[in-house]
């Protein structure tokens, strides 16, 4: 589990966990999604993800910082309003949507949505597997 999350997707990779010092909340999320490594080359899906946090620490890149890359910062206020991850063997598509009706959105079409309990919208940190791609994530979530 990822604070109130299931962790969804594959079993490869090594397992991550990107939480900020004193749970520091998420400030800014860059993600890379591109074609998938070994025999996901087929599939369009998250290649990797970084952190930044609330007071300026960034995690390491998850997965691998290459393809096409998104970023999304948090304006002050601004929470989760849903957040739904796609995913089977690798993490296909991250989306998230805030009170703010803004959105962001990485990665392909593929895979089998599950929707995330979002607490009271403040976006803690990751937790999952990577190594060339990101294989699997969970949310964790203030409550």
């Amino acid at each position: 589990m990822a604070g109130n999350n299931p962790i969804v997707g594959g079993n490869g990779g090594d397992i991550f966990s990107a939480y900020g010092p004193s749970k520091s909340p998420v400030h800014t999320i860059d993600a890379w999604g591109d074609h998938g490594f070994d025999w996901a080359t087929a599939f369009y899906i998250v290649k990797g993800v970084q952190l930044t946090f609330a007071d300026g620490v960034k995690s390491a890149v998850f997965g691998t910082a290459s393809g096409d890359h998104q970023s999304f910062t948090f304006n002050n206020g601004e929470k989760v309003k849903e957040m739904t991850i796609h995913a089977s063997g690798r993490v296909d598509r991250i989306e998230i949507t805030t009170n703010q009706s803004r959105s962001f959105a990485i990665g392909g079409s593929g895979g089998v949505p599950f929707s995330c309990h979002v607490g009271n919208g403040i976006l803690l940190g990751f937790e999952g597997r990577s190594a060339g791609d990101v294989d699997a994530i969970g949310a964790a979530f203030q409550t």
